[in-house]
């Protein structure tokens, strides 16, 4: 270093400080580099987990099955409430 020093006219101290953000650059871009190769892992897998929902709803999205499973369950609630409606129509008809 304290040739290097010499040759740019700068003290140690600075070529110290220069090397140090160097090595600091270089271990982020191996963190980023780290960190993508995990986020792609991730994204795949949330791909293919995605895709097996997708096939196993019948080729439509999550969003589009819990939708129409929203209104099959509606239309049940909704029949099932007529019943009981109609059973006690029935049950005040007997009482009068």
């Amino acid at each position: 270093m304290a040739a290097v020093a010499r040759e740019q006219d700068v003290t140690i101290d600075r070529i110290r400080q220069i090397k140090e953000n160097g090595l600091r650059r270089l271990r982020i871009g191996k963190a980023k580099r780290e960190l993508l190769e995990k986020f792609d892992i991730v994204e795949v897998g949330a791909y293919r987990n995605s895709m097996n929902k997708f096939n196993e709803h019948g080729f439509i999205s999550t969003v589009e099955y819990i939708a129409l499973r929203r209104a099959e369950l509606q239309a049940e609630y909704e029949k099932h409430k007529r019943q009981v409606e109609i059973m006690l129509e029935q049950r005040k008809r007997k009482c009068l």
